[in-house]
C-alpha cells in the first residue's frame, strides 16, 4: 500500500493491515448508527483472537464511549499497547470474558440483537464460534 500511496496521484485509504482494520470498524459503526444503536450502552462482542478488528475496536474505544466485550483464547489477546491506551482513556467499558458462550448469550439471542438480521453474518458468527469451541476442546 505504501508504494502505491507514494507513487499514486489520488489518495489511498488503508482499509486493513495486520495490526488494524479501521474501515471495517467504520462500516460497523455506520450500521449501528443507521439502526440508532451506536451508544455507550450497546454491547459489542467479539469472539476470536485479538486481531486487527479487535485492535480497531479498541482504538475506537479510546475515542468514543462504547461497551466492548472480547472473548479470546489465552495467548491471543489484542495488541498490548492498543489495549493499554484504550483502558487508560477510561471512557469505554471494556470486558474480557473467557467463555465465548457467556460472552454472546444476550447478544446473539437478545431482543435487541442486530446480528441475526442478515443470514450471511449469522453464518460467519456461527463458524467463528464453532471454530473457537473446537480449538478450545482440542
Amino acid at each position: 500500500m505504501r508504494p502505491i500511496g507514494r507513487e499514486g496521484h489520488v489518495p489511498v485509504i488503508n482499509a486493513m493491515t495486520d495490526l488494524v482494520h479501521p474501515c471495517q470498524i467504520l462500516a460497523d459503526v455506520l450500521t449501528l448508527q443507521e439502526l440508532s444503536r451506536f451508544s455507550s450502552s450497546t454491547k459489542i462482542v467479539f469472539v476470536g483472537d485479538g486481531n486487527n478488528i479487535v485492535n480497531s475496536w479498541l482504538e475506537l474505544a479510546e475515542k468514543f464511549p462504547i461497551y466492548f466485550v472480547l472473548s479470546c483464547p489465552a495467548g491471543y489477546e489484542p495488541h498490548p499497547q492498543i489495549l493499554e491506551q484504550a483502558q487508560a482513556a477510561a471512557i469505554s467499558k471494556i470486558e474480557f470474558i473467557q467463555d465465548p458462550m457467556e460472552a454472546v448469550k444476550d447478544v446473539l439471542d437478545g431482543k435487541h440483537s442486530i446480528v441475526l438480521q442478515q443470514a450471511e453474518n449469522r453464518l460467519h458468527i456461527q463458524k467463528g464460534i464453532i471454530g473457537y469451541l473446537l480449538q478450545k476442546a482440542a
